[in-house]
């Protein structure tokens, strides 16, 4: 008999996205549930468009009540947790009825992209259809609590999957999230005190709203709390994520603080390319007897060397740029300090053609050219 899958989603004013969201479902999955918690634009009406009556749910402030009401609709054998601005990325050969069938899985995760041009990471999204397994938390909601309850119980296992899920929601200005997300941050923190991504998210939104000193002071609490947490690598990488954005704000105002917080991060995830580069950045940043031209350019040849678009983490993600033109930016701006103008504009050239948006590339490009011809003359 053939395994049968819903996809279960929660949506408020989603017109931007939702077409495309069903339309990436309709054909692959068996039976769609769209819970609507309010909206006032023309989201049902799309949705009926397609041939999906939403289901209507009253908010409450919690994410997981309304995931959890959306499950409690799922008559199938799976369940796939997506939303209205995310799409679904199906291989050739479709969904993994085999790996649904093996009695064993109890959960699936794909790779998901969290923004235009990043890498993915390895996220849970496709699981058993059982009141075991239920989304927990007001906001930035989780079902892995139950599901690694059940990896502890006999031969349950969870594997990956080669689909794909590409999320398009936090594009351009997202200052209407960070309103909205963050009273119910400030409550989740106090009813999961421990949860290190909580910590992050929180610091994130405050940075986002301008309160910047209680955006840092929160994710200093986050990097401090991963640490406690030595044998769980969730708690460690969201650890990892708040030390990368407390180093690009400290790039802004204090590298040398940045180079403190770089160097405290790598000690535990050496190899993560977002942290190499960010350390070369703060190593030319700061100067003084951290600087070495030589070590800063090799390491950002590695991370050229490397391909973007194949790069997958199981949990942590970040831009493609930062193997692409971020370090030919970097390389061109090392040049430069040493007076070698030619290989400065030849960098600089390369980072705009990587990333055209980037004016400023193209600027120093040409720049350092002229110089270059200068010396030259």
């Amino acid at each position: 008999m053939k395994v049968t899958v819903t996809a279960a989603m929660i949506v408020r004013d989603e017109r931007q996205f939702i077409t495309g969201c069903l339309d990436s479902l309709i054909g692959v999955v068996d039976n769609i549930v769209v819970v609507d918690t309010g909206s006032v634009d023309e989201t049902r009406d799309l949705c009926r468009a397609k041939g999906i009556e939403p289901i209507q749910y009253k908010w409450g402030g919690d994410f997981a009540a309304a995931r959890n009401y959306a499950l409690s609709a799922v008559r199938t054998d799976w369940t796939l947790y997506i939303d209205a601005d995310e799409r679904l990325v199906v291989p050739k050969h479709g969904l993994p009825y085999a790996q649904m069938a093996d009695v064993n899985n109890v959960a699936l995760t794909v790779n998901f992209r969290a923004k235009v041009n990043s890498t993915t990471f390895h996220e849970i999204r496709l699981f058993r259809n059982t009141e075991a397994i239920r989304f927990q938390g007001r906001i930035h909601e989780s079902i892995h609590p139950d599901i690694h309850n059940l990896l502890r119980v006999g031969k349950n296992r969870m594997e990956h999957t080669d689909l794909g899920i590409d999320h398009f929601g936090y594009e351009g200005d997202i200052t209407h999230k960070h309103k909205r997300n963050l009273p119910l941050l400030e409550k989740a923190v106090v009813d999961d005190p421990d949860r290190v991504y909580l910590r992050y998210a929180l610091g994130e939104a405050l940075l986002g709203l301008g309160r910047e000193s209680e955006g840092v002071a929160e994710l200093k609490a986050a990097v401090k709390l991963s640490r406690k947490f030595s044998d769980s690598p969730k708690q460690l990488v969201d650890g990892i994520a708040a030390s990368v954005m407390l180093v690009r704000h400290y790039l802004r105002s204090d590298p040398r603080m940045a180079l403190k917080a770089i160097e405290e991060a790598r000690a535990l995830h050496a190899d993560l390319p977002v942290l190499r580069y960010l350390h070369a950045r703060c190593m030319f940043e700061a100067k003084g007897s951290g600087y070495d031209p030589d070590r800063i350019i090799d390491g950002l040849n590695r991370l050229i060397s490397e391909d973007a678009s194949s790069y997958s983490h199981p949990l942590i993600a970040f831009s493609q740029e930062y193997f692409r033109s971020l370090p030919w930016s970097l390389k061109g701006a090392v040049y430069a300090r040493e007076k070698d103008f030619k290989r400065a504009a030849e960098a600089f050239q390369m980072a705009s053609d990587l990333d055209p948006s980037a004016e400023e590339h193209r600027i120093k490009a040409a720049y350092f050219t002229m110089a270059a011809a200068k010396a030259d003359a």
